[in-house]
């Protein structure tokens, strides 16, 4: 995957997947994962204007050295903005996963508002 350099350093792209309900594995595995930025690609305007539904994903780390073994999980809320997490504890090859989480407001139908996530590694 391409990288791109800012004044924080160089990123690895790690992918773009777009959120669903079951757990999805981003194509590139990263080495020493330690500071991620998280990237929510969405309509805005849809999101911000809808009253019944709203979402967030959950993602953890996945150690693909070592059979059936995950991290714990912990919440993306998206928005307008880059996020930028640290986690110390990784290191050496690493996978990451995320899936949907819905909520409703209201219990009607719920719409369906597309969020895709791009995960970068800082090398």
């Amino acid at each position: 995957m391409p990288q791109t350099t800012d004044s924080l350093g160089t990123w690895d792209n790690l992918g773009i997947i777009t959120l669903t309900l079951e757990w999805q594995i981003f194509p590139v595995t990263s080495v020493d994962a330690q500071t991620l930025r998280f990237t929510y690609l969405y309509d805005l305007d849809e999101w911000d204007n809808s009253e019944k539904y709203k979402s967030y994903a959950i993602g953890r780390f996945y150690y693909p050295t070592v059979n059936n073994t995950v991290s714990p999980s912990f919440r993306l809320y998206p928005k307008p903005q880059q996020e930028i997490r640290h986690y110390p504890q990784n290191s050496g090859l690493l996978d990451f996963g995320a899936k949907k989480i819905i909520y409703s407001r209201k219990y009607v139908n719920i719409e369906v508002i597309i969020v895709r996530l791009q995960v970068e590694s800082l090398l």
